[in-house]
Parts: structure tokens; sequence; C-alpha cells
């Protein structure tokens, strides 16, 4: 018989006497218990074997990710007009990526239990190996689709301002680049406690609606440093509709050094059919 994991079984012999009127009975009686415990998905960490306590490792981790990136909308800078955070190059709000990291980080912890008990017990793992490569292969072809060419760096979460503190003047000379019907004009170029800023204005006279993504954006100088532009700390309006004119500021993912000029500022990417890209050359510095 069995209670709640636990398994007991009872056997015995003996012989009985007949005397008269009396009866007794003489013999020995075993008695055996069996205690069986199933462990958990953290548990398998410490006393499973095999590869599959690295997956657990690598699970936990991811989740980790997904849930600082979720806090960082919550609570730090990271939070945008929607309560799923600031949109990807590709459209797809940050904060869906955050959960699905999340989800993913989850599934490989199970994954990486049931391996590393396969493995103790000399079960197979050929299933396991199997789910674990259709699970990282789908999941890094969607962040890259997801990213769209923007940096991984673009997921970083982030808690607080880092632009705080005195502006250090980079550039006040404006400079202006044209590609067909699109007009973008460097303002200005400044530091800002550990991150630079470029001030912006753009005209859209192209004849369609154009999308600027501020992580699509670089600057670099004469020396041949670059700076990434951050997707999410920047004040800028991605879509500019036909005729209209928009002016932002982007900001970079560190200072920019001083007296390096002449510089470059761009957009790699301009998501549009009549213009891919467009740049503005000798900005002074």
């Amino acid at each position: 018989m069995s209670w709640f994991g636990m398994r007991a079984s009872s056997r015995g012999h003996g012989r009985t006497y007949m005397a008269g009127g009396d009866i007794s009975f003489s013999g020995t009686h075993h008695h055996r218990h069996e205690h069986h415990r199933d462990e958990g998905p953290f548990q398998a960490f410490f006393v499973g074997a095999g590869p599959g306590r690295i997956l657990i490792a690598a699970g936990m981790l991811i989740a980790a990710a997904g849930f600082t990136g979720w806090a960082s909308i919550i609570f730090g800078e990271r939070s945008g007009s929607s309560f799923l955070g600031a949109t990807l190059p590709s459209g797809v709000p940050v904060g869906v990526v955050y959960f699905l990291g999340f989800g993913l980080g989850g599934v490989l912890v199970a994954v990486g239990s049931s391996m590393a008990k396969a493995a103790l017990h000399g079960g197979s793992r050929i299933a396991h190996y199997v789910i674990t490569a259709v699970l990282l292969g789908g999941s890094a072809g969607g962040l890259n689709l997801a990213l769209a060419g923007a940096p991984l760096s673009t997921l970083t979460p982030s808690f607080g301002p880092r632009d705080a503190g005195p502006v250090e003047v980079v550039s006040t000379s404006e400079r202006t680049g044209r590609s067909g019907g699109l007009i973008m004009t460097v303002t200005g170029i400044e530091n800002a406690g550990g991150t630079g800023r470029v001030h912006l204005r753009v005209t859209n006279n192209s004849g369609e609606s154009l999308t600027l993504q501020a992580a699509l954006f670089q600057l670099s100088d004469a020396e041949g440093r670059t700076y990434a532009g951050d997707h999410f700390g920047s004040d800028w309006e991605a879509d500019i509709g036909d005729g209209a004119t928009h002016t932002g500021v982007i900001r970079l993912a560190k200072r920019v050094v001083p007296g390096a000029g002449p510089m470059r500022a761009e957009f790699t990417t301009v998501f549009g059919m009549s213009v891919r890209s467009i740049k503005v050359t000798k900005i002074p510095a």
C-alpha cells in the first residue's frame, strides 16, 4: 500500500500450536517502507547530473533578465507611452521581448531539470537535446527579427537617468544633409553626465511617410570612434509623415569626445520606399 509517495509492504511466517483448548502462535513479521521524493527543477540543479544543470542555470539567467527588463519598464527610464514600454525598430514593444524571455527561461529550467534527472538515472536525453535546439534556434531567430538591425544592447534595462549633470558643448554649428526628399539638420552636439546628445531637425518632402529609428542612428568622429543612438532614452518621434518637420534629441550610449571633428551623423537605415539612409557630414567639433 502507499500513502503520499510512501510505499509500505509487510510479510511474515509462523506456526500455530494447539494443546487442549489453548492456541498459541509463534513466528516473525517483517515490515519494509520505501520513501520516494521527486526532485523539483531547482533541486535537480544540485542532485542531477550532466549538461541539464547548465541548461537550468542558463534558464534562470534568461528568466532573471526578462524579469529585470519588466522592472525597468515599471520603475526605470524604459517606460514609454504604453504599459509594454517603448517600441523596437521592428514595431515590437520591448515588454513583449522581456515577457517572452522570462517564459523561455522557465521552459529551459524545466527541460534542464528533466535532462539532469534522466542523466542521473541513466535515461535517454535525445529528446531533451532536440527540444533545446528548437527552443534556442527559434528564440534567436525571433530576437533577430524583433531587433530589426538594432544592436542587442538596445534591450539593456536601465533604472535611472544617465544624462544628469552639467552640459558640455561639443558643437553648435548647424550642418544639413539630404537624401531624396528627406532633409536632416544637426543643430548641436553636447554631453550631459555619461552620455552624448545630438539635436536634430528633420523635414520629410519625399511624398511618403518615413521611419527613422533612434536605435539606427550613429555619430562618428574623425578618429574612428562611433556613438550609437539610445532607442529608449532619446526624445525622438520615429514616424515622420509626408510634409512634416520634426525636431528632437538623440541620446547616445556614451559621451562624445570633444575636439575630434569633423563628425558625421547618420541614420544607417531609413524605413521607406524612396529613402534608404541619410547622413550629415563635416560637422565641426
